[in-house]
Formats: C-alpha cells, structure tokens, sequence
C-alpha cells in the first residue's frame, strides 16, 4: 500500500519526479546545461501560472467591483474609463492611474504588432511554396 501511495504522489505531482529520485530522496542540482535548461523550464512554467492567475483575477474582481451598474456605465462600455476604475479599484493615485493607462496602451501596441507579424508570416510561407493564386 505504502508503494501505491508514492506512485500516487508522483502522478498527482509531476515535479517530484525533478526532485527526487527512486527512493524518495532528494537529488542534488547541477549547474550544467541540463540544470540550466530545468531551471529555465520551472520559470516557464512559474510564469504560465502567473499569467493564468492574473488574467483570472483581474477580469472577475474588475466585475465584481464594478457590478453590473457599474459594468454598464458608458465610460466602462466605450472603454474610456477603464483604466480610472481600476486605479480606483486599488485606491491609487494619479501616478499609478497613468501608469495602468501606458500599460494599456502598451497592451494595444503588442496586440497589434503580433498580429500584423502573423499575417505576413502567413503570407510569406505559401507564396514561398507556389500556393498562392497568381
């Protein structure tokens, strides 16, 4: 039994596969490009779970916040007042509320520029194999 509850574990926590070996005990880490290469993958993965919690969050305690008055007002629904509501959602200041307004903009910026760099990619590609009409 004892067994089928270590495998258990393994299975419900894949990162103990990483930082333990066979008999349970912890394995000693490695400067090299392996341990490089762990390392660099558990910040992908801390970053993921970063992302995935802040873009949970953010929405639900913007609407819970807000409300469904305050979700209907015509500054939230044109956009225009976003980035004052959620500087009044943390009680910051004006310093802070441009700051989450050069973010946005920012955020725009980059929704942009990646999809104008995905169009010409998918251009690009068949037109270099002779499947675009002519």
């Amino acid at each position: 039994m004892r067994h089928l509850v270590n495998v258990g574990s393994v299975v419900i926590w894949p990162i103990l596969l990483l930082t333990h070996d066979a008999a349970g005990h912890p394995v000693n880490g490695h400067w090299d490009a392996m341990g490089i290469s762990i390392f660099m993958g558990g910040l992908f993965v801390a970053a993921w779970l970063l992302c995935v919690v802040v873009f949970t969050l953010v929405p639900i305690s913007f609407q819970g916040v807000l409300g469904l008055n305050g979700m209907l007002a015509p500054n939230i629904a044109d956009n225009m007042g976003v980035c004052k509501a959620m500087a009044g959602m943390i009680h910051a200041g004006l310093v802070v509320g441009n700051v989450i307004v050069l973010m946005m903009i920012l955020a725009l910026l980059l929704a942009i520029i990646m999809s104008m760099a995905g169009a010409s990619h998918t251009f690009y590609q068949p037109s270099t194999d002779g499947r675009l009409p002519k």
